[in-house]
């Protein structure tokens, strides 16, 4: 599942499910307000895992911080119940300051 950024050159994020595994895009979550992102779900024996790739460009603004974090909760309150894998790049220079 790919989506590359529209308003410049280059960007994007891709995430790479293996063809054996029923996967499906998870639309809601990918046209999210935050637009560095892809999310599919993908179904294992009777279990869905939510999967998401986000990239937040070091010059990102507080705005579209916050986006990410609405993104996330959308994310949790979808996954309800089941479980969630969540990757990327962040770039939140306050996580580096408390060792995360």
């Amino acid at each position: 599942y790919r989506v590359d950024r529209e308003q410049s050159l280059g960007g994007g994020v891709i995430l790479y499910v293996r063809e054996s595994l029923r996967s499906a895009l998870v639309v809601e979550l990918t046209n999210h307000a935050f637009c560095d992102t892809v999310w599919c779900n993908i179904h294992l024996d009777g279990v869905t895992l939510l999967v998401g790739v986000c990239y937040r460009s070091t010059s990102s603004t507080a705005e579209n911080g916050a986006k990410l974090l609405n993104l996330v909760e959308t994310a949790v309150t979808k996954a309800g119940s089941g479980h969630m894998l969540l990757m990327g790049e962040f770039n939140y220079p306050r996580l580096h300051r408390l060792g995360m």
